[in-house]
């Protein structure tokens, strides 16, 4: 009985999700040739690149962990001015990068690139409806829970299951509501388009 047990351990770690090494996409709706799509640090330079084929397909793999040293922080919350925040993290000594957007540098663009996020959009009658992916990466497995609150902004909430490295992650809101990050694992999106 024991051995069966080890046995069905073994396989369903085996089968666990890993976490992300690599963004696969599609630019849509952009026009220009090939070029490359990059993660910027918050210096603007480039962790890692990629190319960008002339119809905007691009296969990115994510910093590793040498190279966020630099850019690691102790909340998965944004350090604006005049917010305030109640995050607690199952392991408080994780620390965290958030990637909510990527950059292109399409060939003859603007040297400082132009930025892409992935985002679906939905809208009914009565409700307007906002998904943002963005990924986050985790110096260890953690469970992040709690909210933060800027001035004229929605609360934000946290509910996500974080494994160590990178992990896919969905801001959802409905008109007028919090927004709501949670894990989400990779949902197969690949669509990304240039921000507003």
């Amino acid at each position: 009985m024991l051995r069966r047990f080890l046995l069905l351990a073994v396989l369903l770690t085996a089968c666990a999700e890993r976490p992300l090494s690599q963004v696969r996409g599609e630019v849509h709706g952009r026009t220009g040739g090939p070029g490359t799509v990059a993660v910027l640090d918050p210096d603007g330079q480039r962790l890692t690149s990629a190319p960008l084929d002339r119809v905007g397909r691009f296969t990115l793999p994510l910093p590793e962990a040498a190279a966020l040293d630099g850019v690691l922080r102790p909340s998965v919350a944004p350090a604006l001015p005049g917010c305030t925040s109640q995050i607690t993290a199952s392991v408080p000594a994780a620390r965290y990068w958030v990637q909510d957007r990527l950059t292109a540098f399409p060939t003859g663009g603007p040297a400082s690139g132009v930025p892409l996020i992935s985002e679906d959009r939905s809208s009914g009658q009565t409700t307007q409806r906002l998904i943002h992916r963005m990924y986050v990466y985790a110096s260890a497995a953690t469970r992040v829970t709690g909210q933060s609150s800027c001035p004229a902004a929605p609360t934000t909430r946290y509910q996500m299951d974080l494994k160590a490295g990178w992990n896919t992650v969905a801001a959802q809101q409905t008109r007028g509501s919090d927004t709501v990050l949670i894990s989400v694992g990779d949902d197969g999106f690949e669509r990304w388009s240039v921000a507003p």
